[in-house]
């Protein structure tokens, strides 16, 4: 199976690089045999090819070093993007929330859910109230008891 990936990916950057060279041969081709190339300035124009063709020979070799380079790293990114399938870690908030059973209670000053699971609703919870009507007592009864009355 692994190799199998492998071979497919090498595959497809090989394949990937066989067409864009072709593309980029077909695009360059004139400027690349070209013997007279005149860059022009606003104070006149220059020939580059005989002045300095050494020079002008080392620039096409290092283009083409640097397109292959280029081109194996682009292959690269679109075959991650088509062919690689996503996997999503998931939270140990996410599975809790995935639950079919759970109280999910919402703090508004920080945005911040708290999440009760399925096993914390079988528990007694303290209720605490103000101190002046003293409400503050132990609930005897559940919450998966109370959810289920309604």
């Amino acid at each position: 199976m692994f190799v199998n990936t492998i071979f497919r990916r090498f595959l497809f950057i090989i394949v990937f690089l066989v067409i864009s060279l072709y593309i980029a041969y077909i695009t360059f081709y004139p400027l690349y045999i070209s013997s007279d190339i005149n860059i022009n300035f606003p104070s006149g124009s220059f020939n580059i090819y005989p002045d300095h063709s050494s020079l002008w020979e080392k620039i096409k070799i290092l283009y083409l070093i640097f397109f292959v380079i280029s081109d194996l790293i682009y292959s690269n990114l679109i075959y991650q993007k088509l062919f690689t399938k996503i996997n999503k870690k998931i939270t140990k908030l996410q599975k809790i929330q995935m639950q079919d059973l759970h109280l999910t209670i919402m703090n508004n000053s920080t945005d911040t859910p708290l999440i009760i699971p399925k096993e914390g609703l079988y528990q007694n919870i303290l209720i605490t109230g103000t101190i002046r009507y003293r409400k503050n007592k132990l609930s005897n009864v559940s919450f998966y008891k109370t959810i289920n009355r309604f």
